[in-house]
């Protein structure tokens, strides 16, 4: 077995783990660790595309890390419930229908 190889297992696992979550946040988190690891098999093992893939793929997952705990965060002066990605898109939606300024239907005002 090379130096290499015990770094490759452990990316493989982490890759694996993520299909295991069922929640985004924990496996983005997965994902970036499967990225640091595999970066650092793709070094040791001098396997260029794994490195180069991985090294791509490490900040879209950042990214996406970042998205998905905005969204898990409770807005201010909303319920978790008001707060999930459909009823943004829906309030989104009737402002777009209703005008810039419009109050979207059922927001409870007044």
């Amino acid at each position: 077995m090379t130096h290499a190889a015990p770094v490759g297992y452990l990316a493989g696992s982490l890759v694996f783990a993520t299909f295991c979550t069922t929640r985004m946040v924990p496996l983005r988190a997965l994902a970036i660790a499967s990225n640091i690891a595999f970066i650092g098999y793709g070094y040791l093992g001098e396997l260029w595309p794994i490195l180069i893939l991985h090294a791509a793929m490490l900040p879209l997952n950042v990214h996406r890390l970042r998205q998905a705990v905005l969204l898990e965060r409770p807005c201010v002066g909303r319920s978790r419930k008001s707060s999930s990605p459909s009823s943004q898109h829906v309030e989104r939606r009737d402002r777009r229908q209703n005008g810039a300024g419009a109050i979207p239907l059922g927001t409870g005002l007044g």
